[in-house]
């Protein structure tokens, strides 16, 4: 299992061409994790090579409200993206 810990900062996602999310850019759309959380990578394209989209419970994120078990896809950096070693 994957996970990212309490602080690492992620993106925001924003609809583009075709429909697809891609990463929010500008610090305003910049936000981190508030615990260790578990993330489900998606093998999606995104113009900066050095970012992946992740599923992640949206609660868990600094700036997003929602209700526990609601997720929500964001962007976090490749390195950032750890291994639980199981």
């Amino acid at each position: 299992m994957k996970y990212v810990k309490e602080g690492t900062v992620c993106y925001l996602s924003q609809d583009g061409p075709d429909n697809l999310l891609y990463p929010a850019t500008g610090e305003e759309y910049s936000s981190y994790f508030e615990e260790d959380v578990s993330v489900k990578i998606k093998n999606w394209r995104c113009p900066n090579d050095g970012l992946l989209a992740v599923l992640v419970e949206a609660s868990s994120v600094q700036s997003l409200v929602a209700s526990h078990g609601i997720e929500t896809i964001v962007w976090v950096k490749k390195e950032e993206i750890l291994n639980d070693g199981n």
